[in-house]
């Protein structure tokens, strides 16, 4: 386990109550993240959230706790597991090992509102391709019902059909809860590839209401495009503005992706620490710096994603 945890650097700095988290199969995993593993670690380290990367197949006590045969749904109860050995924090941020800070001048705060929405336990988020619930990345409240939530999603039994490793089960779940599973069950169990397994997305959120933004009393939705993380084609990942926070698909084995920085040596741990004569904006400005021809303005990235939108839209 590789964690980072700013207050140890910095006693002076102000306390924080949510961790981040990333879990990866095996060590070879994060060789083509490198990068985007390092934003996180500065990220965290500059803004004093604990971060840590769990790497299930050198560490025997999260595997014999979470015997899951399939590794992604074997993620969710680790979160779990992890979350009680955590009492201290108060929320999770769980982000699949291939996303990066693009911008750090956002807060995870951003996206928790305890004050107006003191009920809210879990937050997922609509992915910006597909009319999805993302899987791959959400907010979690260090809570029994959170707990029991990840810990039923990440049991689920699911059949030899296509379904995305754990995106299938997660609108599953969510069935069972909010409305019955066996709605849209035909659709699931006969899934052979992308296409028929998009039908089934179709079913579920029809019947979980598409234009809902919470589950219950303690599941929040936030609208495609507006979470913390955004993910989409080419087009979409390669440019940024400032109102984008983390990307999703930094895998720098892939030929097209674009390495959206100017400084190989970037992200070096001992540049990212809070000091006394270190502030926030000066970790920023060091190690984030751009290719200026990659940022647009905020209205420009919006209508990429408008676009994008419209596009899933006309297809459900």
């Amino acid at each position: 386990m590789n964690q980072t945890n700013a207050t140890a650097e910095c006693d002076y700095c102000i306390p924080r109550d949510i961790g981040v988290l990333v879990i990866l199969d095996n060590s070879s995993g994060a060789s083509n993240n490198t990068l985007a593993l390092k934003t996180l670690k500065c990220y965290c380290a500059a803004k004093n959230y604990t971060f840590d990367v769990l790497r299930l197949r050198h560490n025997g006590n999260y595997s014999m706790r979470c015997p899951q045969k399939n590794f992604y749904l074997q993620r969710h109860c680790v979160v779990v597991e992890y979350m009680k050995s955590k009492p201290h924090l108060k929320w999770i941020l769980f982000l699949d090992g291939d996303v990066g800070v693009i911008n750090p001048r956002h807060e995870i705060e951003e996206f928790i509102n305890e004050t107006t929405e003191p009920e809210i336990e879990l937050i997922f988020y609509e992915r910006l391709i597909t009319w999805e619930i993302m899987a791959g990345s959400y907010l979690a409240k260090n809570t029994p019902f959170a707990h029991d939530f990840l810990t039923e999603w990440a049991n689920y039994s699911s059949s030899n059909a296509y379904h995305r490793n754990d995106q299938g089960p997660l609108h599953q779940e969510l069935l069972k809860r909010f409305q019955s599973f066996r709605i849209c069950e035909e659709f699931y169990n006969s899934s052979s590839d992308y296409q028929s397994y998009l039908v089934y997305v179709a079913c579920a959120r029809y019947f979980l209401d598409i234009n809902t933004r919470t589950f219950g009393s303690h599941i929040k939705l936030i609208r495609h495009g507006d979470a913390w993380l955004r993910d989409g084609s080419k087009k979409v990942t390669s440019f940024w503005s400032n109102r984008d926070f983390i990307f999703h698909g930094w895998k720098e084995s892939e030929n097209n992706w674009i390495r959206p920085f100017i400084k190989e040596d970037a992200f070096q741990l001992s540049k990212c620490r809070l000091g006394r004569n270190r502030t926030q904006e000066a970790i920023f400005t060091e190690n984030w710096q751009y290719i200026e021809t990659l940022k647009e303005p905020d209205i420009e990235i919006e209508a990429i994603i408008d676009q994008e939108k419209k596009q899933i839209n006309s297809w459900i």
